[in-house]
Formats: C-alpha cells, sequence, structure tokens
C-alpha cells in the first residue's frame, strides 16, 4: 500500500517520511508529481519504473563523461592511487 503525502508534507517532515518502509505517492495541489521507492523495498519498486530509472540516470551520466578520455581517466585514477599509498604510510 502507498503513502499518499503533499510535497508541503513531505519538506516539512523529509525524514520521518523517508525512514518509512513504503513507497511515496508525492502530490502536488491534488495531483501526482512523484513515486519514492524505499530502498529496502527494491523488489517491490515495478520493473519499468527501474528501466526507467535507469535510462535516465545511464543519459546523465554520458552527457557528464561525453568529453573524458579514457587514457587521462586512467592516469588520474593511478596518480590517485599512488598519492593515497603514500599518505598511508
Amino acid at each position: 500500500m502507498k503513502q499518499m503525502i503533499s510535497i508541503r508534507e513531505f519538506r516539512g517532515e523529509l525524514s520521518g517520511v523517508l525512514d518509512g518502509k513504503k513507497p511515496i505517492l508525492l502530490t502536488s495541489h491534488g495531483h501526482a508529481k512523484a513515486m519514492i521507492y524505499p530502498l529496502e523495498a527494491g523488489a517491490e519498486v515495478p520493473m519499468d519504473v527501474k528501466r526507467d530509472a535507469f535510462q535516465i540516470l545511464a543519459q546523465q551520466i554520458s552527457k557528464k563523461t561525453a568529453d573524458i578520455d579514457e587514457k587521462e581517466m586512467l592516469r588520474d585514477f593511478e596518480a590517485w592511487r599512488k598519492q593515497r599509498r603514500r599518505s598511508r604510510r
């Protein structure tokens, strides 16, 4: 069963609402605006919602990483690892 809550109530009670175990339907002026699923209830999230979320996240990652060169990224990572090893000693 979903919990229905207005955006105003959600903002006011954010931490308490997010601690719940049920999906939350956010409404604004009586119209559905968003659905929030608790991570613990991952199996309950409908497959089409998971698919849509994956596609949106993949597009966002693709846009943010479009101008990154793989070799440059690997060099940066290796430099970071060396620095990290030195600082642990």
